[in-house]
């Protein structure tokens, strides 16, 4: 008898694990989403304030530790270099990001299109457009974790005590 309630105890833990793990998916996306929309209010403040180009931004975006979900600045070249186009190794670092969902990666590389294509006002007025989409991304990320956290959360905790009951 203490063996079978051993194993539903465990059973249990375990679908409570899984309902975290879940969980954590959604807040870690809430957080990347978070971090786009804070890189493109950064950079229009950098913009604006300093008149960087795009190296410099991405050196100024790279050396932020408020991004740090964002691990495809640190590939985003900060020199320039002969024959090197930034637009193309934006793309390139961008999609080699795998934490990154599908709406968040196309703002991204949108945002990248727009850096170093016109003047200053030019830029600030294109990404706070993207800037308006992204927080519209954000606010939805966060209801989502909000609602579907805490129902993977509670609904494999279920399973997994429903489970349990089975074994016993």
């Amino acid at each position: 008898m203490l063996l079978r309630v051993s194993a539903a105890l465990m059973i249990t833990g375990a679908g409570a694990l899984i309902g975290v793990k879940q969980a954590e998916k959604l807040r870690n996306a809430r957080e990347v989403s978070r971090q786009t929309s804070e890189l493109m209010r950064r950079s229009c403040g950098l913009l604006r304030c300093q008149a960087l180009n795009v190296y410099q931004l991405a050196g100024a975006l790279k050396c932020s530790e408020t991004l740090d979900k964002l691990s495809f600045l640190s590939d985003v070249p900060t020199v320039y270099r002969q024959g090197s186009d930034f637009h193309s190794h934006w793309r390139e670092a961008v999609s080699g990001q795998d934490c990154l969902m599908d709406e968040e990666r196309g703002l991204l590389l949108r945002f990248g299109e727009i850096l170093g294509t016109t003047d200053i006002e030019g830029q600030v007025s294109a990404i706070s457009a993207l800037l308006s989409e992204a927080d519209v991304l954000t606010l939805r990320r966060s209801e989502e974790y909000a609602h579907r956290g805490r129902l993977c959360r509670s609904i494999w905790t279920l399973f997994g005590l429903m489970a349990g009951i089975l074994v016993i």
